[in-house]
């Protein structure tokens, strides 16, 4: 006769195998899902730089990812809704992503607030305005127009006829804006209009960021998997 015998040792060793191989298969998935979600941030912005006219460093790092670990099975590629630079990321991102009117910028709150913006209106770019290489209008440059202008938005009072450069808000010729007054010449740098800025669904974060996790995870757990079964002890 034949006994099979089973000892508490025994048991033991399987219930000490098994917890092993939870905790192997458990560190192989978040290592597997950190490494997805570090690919997807990646597909994520090569579609930025797809749709966008050369976006800023500054836009693309706006997209974050947060880790797994093995007590939380739990990672994700988000847009940053933290103010690290100015607005919010996710508030100037979401009329790119589902459409619809942008966010009120800072220098329109500014002027709305000194009186200078009626509450109705937003600006736009004019056509004597120097834009970076990413065809925006600097920080930097709009915070000189600002402050030139609270200091002194009469057109009248600027700096002597022939010299310098100043600012101010008006009309001229039925348009409305700020203007800049550079020794005779006066020209266009941002105009008021009562039309909000409207943008359309150009940036697809939802389902290239779902693509790209369908592609990579495969392989990525497949490789994790390997890596744990090598390395158990």
């Amino acid at each position: 006769m034949i006994n099979v015998k089973v000892t508490t040792r025994g048991v033991k060793l399987v219930s000490d195998y098994l917890k092993n191989l939870e905790k192997q298969s458990r560190f192989a998935t978040s290592v597997a899902m950190n490494k997805t979600v570090f690919k997807v941030r990646e597909d994520v912005q090569q579609e930025m730089k797809r749709v966008f006219d050369n976006p800023t460093r500054y836009t693309l790092n706006s997209i974050r990812y947060k880790k797994s670990t093995k007590a939380n099975l739990s990672a994700d590629v988000h847009i940053a809704d933290e103010a690290f630079k100015g607005i919010p990321p996710i508030k100037w991102l979401s009329p790119n992503i589902f459409g619809g009117v942008r966010p009120l910028k800072r220098s329109e709150m500014h002027l709305r607030r000194s009186g200078l913006l009626p509450t109705n209106s937003y600006i736009v770019p004019g056509k004597g305005v120097r834009r970076n290489k990413f065809g925006n209008v600097s920080k930097g440059q709009i915070n000189k127009i600002l402050s030139n202008v609270r200091a002194q938005n009469d057109p009248y009072q600027n700096t002597p006829r022939g010299r310098g450069t100043s600012y101010f808000s008006g009309k001229i010729k039925g348009t409305h804006g700020i203007w800049e007054r550079r020794g005779r010449r006066v020209r266009s740098v941002l105009i008021y209009t009562k039309s909000a800025p409207n943008y359309r669904s150009i940036f697809e974060f939802h389902t290239v960021a779902s693509r790209s996790a369908e592609k990579h995870w495969p392989g990525e757990i497949e490789k994790a998997i390997d890596y744990a079964i090598r390395t158990a002890k």
